[in-house]
């Protein structure tokens, strides 16, 4: 059994905030600490939207390809994209690898999306 699946998430690290746009900024990182280091093959991170709109999460291996992700998608096929909806005071917790970058992207204002790094659904 995947150990995500065995607790409650708690927090590996500190929040950062993600910064949404109409234009989507520079990719950035959650980065885990763990002071007694047992938990450094935490993957999983906590998105809390505390914008008034959906922001639409992109993600990468690095944070051009998070910005580049970073679109609201119109449709299927060439018109789809690798982002994730996350409606205005959602609260979600989703796996990643351990070095994935994330930008957002939202339709007409600026907005606030907190990333905490951690452990457990």
């Amino acid at each position: 059994m995947s150990v995500a699946k065995e607790f409650a998430f708690h927090p590996v690290g500190n929040t950062v905030l993600l910064a949404s746009d109409p234009t989507a900024p520079a990719g950035i990182q959650a980065p885990k600490s763990d002071p007694e280091g047992a938990n450094n093959h935490a993957d999983c991170y906590q998105f809390y939207n505390a914008g008034s709109e959906t922001v639409h999460i992109g993600y990468g291996k690095d944070a051009t390809e998070a910005t580049a992700n970073s679109v609201i998608p119109t449709g299927t096929g060439a018109s789809a994209t690798k982002s994730y909806p996350l409606p205005a005071g959602a609260v979600i917790v989703m796996r990643f690898g351990l070095s994935t970058f994330f930008s957002g992207i939202n339709a007409s204002t600026g907005g606030s999306v907190f990333i905490t790094p951690g452990e457990g659904l």
